[in-house]
This record gives structure tokens, sequence and C-alpha cells, in this order.
């Protein structure tokens, strides 16, 4: 039995990615969402701590933080599943991929009750919805990548965008510092910024993403 053998790919220069609509598409809209998750990860234990004295105990900081993260998973497999089911009804897959971004940031703006929140457990179930649907965001936002690149650059399309999510974590953490130092550790400002930017973050995505693939 024989296999056709793929020819080797173009090799594609970066001053050409850089020139492709969807290399900005995805890049500029991750650098404004990606770093929220590393908010998730490093300033959620000082938040609960803050609010609600849990100190350093496994069972009082350790138990919200395994359920806010095992969310995340959740959302992560929840995000793929959602667009797949609307591309199977026979949704085209930039719309479909879209359309599920926009669930994920209306489910997002829970997180705005988070700060005011009455009980830890309020705390956790606001938090909770926000970071798994902040994970089937990205799982949208990546899979929307390979529907519109060809196949031979999504790799350094890929990494482009990973770089400018970095440097937006760079300028994340300036300003999450920042704002808390201004605010006096009032978490409300922050958690009312984060749906802010996946709005923003779809805009962008809705006018620039291509709807079919691009000519590299």
């Amino acid at each position: 039995m024989q296999q056709g053998v793929e020819p080797d790919a173009e090799k594609v220069p970066y001053s050409r990615i850089i020139r492709m609509r969807g290399t900005w598409a995805f890049a500029l809209a991750f650098a404004m969402t990606a770093p929220v998750f590393w908010f998730y990860l490093y300033w959620l234990p000082p938040f609960l701590n803050q609010q609600y004295n849990l100190g350093i105990s496994v069972s009082k900081m350790g138990i919200p933080l395994i359920i806010i993260y095992l969310t995340a998973d959740v959302g992560s497999v929840g995000g793929g599943i959602l667009s797949s089911w609307m591309i199977g009804r026979g949704m085209q897959p930039v719309r479909a991929r879209l359309t599920s971004m926009l669930i994920c940031a209306l489910c997002i703006t829970s997180v705005v009750f988070a700060a005011g929140a009455s009980s830890l457990w309020m705390a956790v179930a606001a938090i909770s919805i926000a970071i798994g649907a902040h994970q089937a965001w990205t799982a949208n936002i990546w899979s929307m990548v390979m529907d519109y690149t060809p196949k031979h650059v999504v790799s350094s399309v890929f990494g482009f965008g990973g770089m400018i999510g970095a440097i937006g974590g760079m300028f994340m953490t300036q300003l999450v510092g920042y704002v808390l130092t201004v605010t006096n550790n009032n978490y409300t400002v922050l958690f009312t910024m984060i749906p802010a930017a996946y709005f923003v973050a779809l805009t962008w995505l809705y006018f620039m993403a291509p709807r079919q693939v691009e000519a590299a």
C-alpha cells in the first residue's frame, strides 16, 4: 500500500507573515485576553485571602482554588465542543468560533460580582464561571487561527501571536499593580476591566478575522 508524500512546504518569511490580516487579528486579540489567565493564576490567592482571611490552609485556600482551576479544564473542552456543534449544524467555521466567543464573553461578565460577593463560595462560583469561559474562549481563538491560516504557516502565526500575548502579560502585571496601589487593593476595578477586554477583542476579531483561508 502506497502513501502519497506531501511536498515540502514553502518557507514563508516573517516579513510576509506580519503582513497577513489574520496574524494581527489573532495577535492583538490574544494579547488583550491571554494575560487574564495569568491574573487568575497569580492574583486570585491574594484576593481570596484579603477578602475572606483564608491564610495558607490547604482546606481553606486550596479547595476553592482547586474548584476554580478544575472549572478551567472543563471550559477548555467545552469551548471546542460548542463551536464544533455549531459547525456540525452547518455554520461557517469562523462564524461558529465568533459566536462561541460571544457566549464566552457574556459568561465572563460573572466575574464582576466576585469582588462584592457575600460569601467565599459565591465568589468562587463567579470566578469559576469566568475562568471556565476564558478557557473556552482560548480554545476557540486558537481553533479560529487554524480555520483561516494556511497550514504551512500556522505555527509561525501562533508563535508571533504568543510573543505579542507575552508582551501583553508584561503590561498586565504592571497594570494590576498600579490599579491595586491607587485603589488601596480594591479588586472591583480589575474585575470590571476583565470582561471589557473580551468584548474589545471580540469586536477586533469580528472586523479583522478573515472568513476564508488567506494566501501566505
